[in-house]
C-alpha cells in the first residue's frame, strides 16, 4: 500500500458529485484499509462575487446550513452502504479547501465530480476548478467523475 492512508471526496450535491460518491466502494476496495473522508465547502467568496458583494447575514447562514446538510446527506448515504466516513465542512474556495484537507488527512486519492460547461458559460467563467486541483495535487491520484 502507498504512504497515503485515505480517500478524500469533495461533495457539493450535484449529480456529478453523487456519481463520485458512488465510486467510493470500488476505490475503497482498491485501497484496502484506508479511511474515507467527505468534504463539503461553503464557498462564500464565489457567492460574494456572484452577488456583487451583497450577501446578507441571513443568506450567508442559510448557505452554510445548506452546505452542512449536503455533507450530512453524503455521510448518511455512505453509512447506508456500510461505509464509515468522516465529514468536514470547510469555508473558502473549493480548490484551497480540497488541497488543505488532502494534505492534512494524507489523502492519496481525491475524488470529485465534473460538469462540462456549456454555451456562453464556457467563455465567461474561465477554466474549471478541477484543472487547478490536478495541478496543485501532482503527487496524489485525482479522480474526476462526470455524469454517466
Amino acid at each position: 500500500m502507498s504512504d497515503y492512508q485515505s480517500i478524500l471526496v469533495y461533495y457539493d450535491g450535484s449529480e456529478e458529485s453523487q456519481q463520485a460518491l458512488n465510486r467510493i466502494p470500488e476505490l475503497r476496495w482498491q485501497q484496502a484499509g484506508c479511511e474515507i473522508h467527505v468534504l463539503a465547502v461553503a464557498d462564500i467568496y464565489t457567492a460574494l462575487v456572484s452577488t456583487a458583494g451583497i450577501v446578507t447575514d441571513l443568506a450567508c447562514l442559510t448557505y452554510l446550513n445548506n452546505t452542512s446538510q449536503l455533507l450530512d446527506n453524503a455521510l448518511c448515504r455512505l453509512k447506508s452502504e456500510g461505509i464509515r466516513a468522516n465529514g468536514y465542512l470547510s469555508h473558502g474556495t473549493v480548490v484551497e479547501s480540497i488541497v488543505h484537507y488532502a494534505e492534512r488527512l494524507n489523502a492519496g486519492w481525491i475524488v470529485a465530480g465534473f460538469r462540462p460547461r456549456q454555451g456562453i458559460s464556457r467563455l465567461l467563467r474561465g477554466r474549471p476548478w478541477q484543472f487547478d486541483l490536478i495541478e496543485r495535487l501532482v503527487n496524489r491520484m485525482v479522480v474526476i467523475v462526470s455524469k454517466t
